[in-house]
């Protein structure tokens, strides 16, 4: 999408869902997807506008970046990879080809199951990658995944967040439920083990079956097999959004189950009300965590500048449009039958806008890229390098010693914390917040809202919000 010599990162992003039909993408996919591509693109333009905290990181030289779109299928994203490094696939930008070994490194990918795909792939190829959103423990392997970065803590940290919860609150006896992808396996896994050492009793541990999708009959299933626990009423929950509401609506079809459970979600639920669109009232009084996060006003303004006339460098800014509008641009569609009356609305300030919490994630991702290759050219080049020296393009351990680099990158991130690593995990040092689902009356409206309720440091202070 966009490419600024003579250094490049390449991003990640699942910018559409993936399709039924093999090799195809499906729709548009805005949180955790799209709006993360944004961000990227938006970090990248940060850093290179020298000013500010960079005006004298890469000092002359300006960083690229290449946004490429996974689709959600871990498979697609490796055939991506592995033919851009074959030359099968030759990236380009205004007639200049990107040179593979420009490639410093990977910001990616989003699920942990792409991550593992892409850490075994960039393992051979000695390239770093820094995950913004991939939690699995599985992950913290060094030795497997040398080159794996994520600047979000691992599973291991949110299972201890939960126990800490459940023990606060006196609820020994919980169920699980978990998607079939690594992700999920992972975290009950980990979870349960916990448990055992915290005296919580699992009843049982329920997976989603192993289809290329969340089904109404999986979702039957899944709750039929909930009911046979009833005492076990709290259910702790590792899964995607669309498995949790496919989950809710099945608890509508199933006697005895509309208002049993109390649950606890993962980051992957969060505060996502696509989550619980339509079924809030079932999941009234449940808990649900997020990664520590803040909304970044200058991003909206960034986004809220762009249009589709005068964006041409993401070529899918204009489905954005039409989905925060409700509108199409060219041609009719089912979902969109009105025509755009305009074509310069301001995104951040229409009202299907939300900004995605991990957009945070994905920016820290970039700046430490950033930090991390202005270290090891000062090094390499030294401190008042202007080009990237010989010494450092010849030098066969370079990957290497920019991972090492990006490691001890240390700054005051967009929130207002400092960002770092932690030496011993190569996570990033980001808590949760927890959140309550409560009822909300607006305009004499009943409507939910997820309101937070309890911060975990990473250090695991348990600290009460006060709203």
């Amino acid at each position: 999408m966009k490419f600024l010599c003579p250094f490049s990162e390449t991003g990640l992003f699942d910018v559409h869902e993936n399709s039924l039909i093999p090799f195809s993408c499906g729709d548009l996919n805005i949180q955790g997807g799209f709006q993360l591509l944004e961000a990227f693109n938006y970090a990248i333009e940060k850093v290179n506008d020298k000013s500010g905290a960079f005006r004298n990181v890469l000092k002359d030289i300006k960083l690229g970046g290449i946004g490429l779109d996974a689709c959600q299928s871990s498979i697609r994203m490796g055939y991506l990879v592995s033919d851009i490094h074959n030359g099968i696939i030759k990236l380009t930008r205004n007639g200049i080809t990107v040179n593979p070994d420009d490639i410093s490194m990977y910001i990616g990918g989003g699920s942990s199951d792409s991550s593992l795909y892409l850490a075994r792939l960039l393992k051979s190829l000695k390239i770093p990658q820094i995950s913004y959103m991939s939690s699995s423990d599985s992950l913290s392997d060094q030795d497997r995944y040398p080159y794996f970065m994520r600047t979000i803590p691992a599973d291991d940290k949110q299972s201890l967040a939960m126990i800490k919860f459940l023990n606060a609150n006196n609820i020994r006896y919980v169920q699980i439920v978990h998607s079939p992808n690594d992700y999920g396996k992972m975290g009950a896994e980990k979870f349960k083990s916990m448990a055992a050492d915290n005296k919580i009793c699992v009843a049982q541990t329920i997976g989603f079956p192993d289809n290329s999708s969340v089904t109404q009959e999986s979702a039957d299933k899944v709750v039929r097999s909930l009911l046979e626990k009833p005492v076990a009423n709290t259910v702790v929950v590792y899964a995607d959004a669309k498995y949790i509401h496919e989950m809710l609506k099945a608890m509508t079809r199933n006697a005895g189950a509309s208002g049993k459970f109390r649950f606890i979600g993962s980051e992957t639920w969060g505060n996502n009300y696509e989550a619980i669109s339509g079924v809030e009232y079932l999941a009234k009084g449940s808990v649900t965590l997020n990664l520590e996060s803040s909304d970044i006003r200058d991003f909206d303004t960034h986004i809220g500048q762009k249009s589709p006339g005068n964006y041409p460098e993401n070529p899918w800014f204009p489905e954005f449009y039409e989905e925060m509008v409700n509108c199409y641009l060219t041609v009719a569609t089912s979902k969109h039958k009105t025509q755009c009356s305009s074509q310069t609305m301001n995104i951040a300030a229409q009202r299907d806008y939300i900004q995605d919490p991990g957009i945070l994630h994905v920016i820290n991702a970039v700046f430490s890229a950033a930090y991390g290759l202005d270290d090891v050219l000062k090094s390499q080049c030294g401190a008042n390098y202007t080009t990237i020296c010989e010494q450092f393009k010849n030098n066969h351990n370079r990957h290497t010693m920019l991972r090492d680099s990006v490691l001890k990158s240390s700054f005051v991130d967009p929130s207002g914390s400092r960002f770092n690593f932690r030496t011993d995990r190569r996570d990033g040092n980001k808590g949760y917040i927890l959140y309550d689902i409560k009822e909300r009356m607006t305009m004499n409206e009943l409507g939910y809202t997820y309101e937070k309720v309890m911060y975990f440091s990473i250090e695991f202070d348990m600290k009460v919000e006060h709203p």
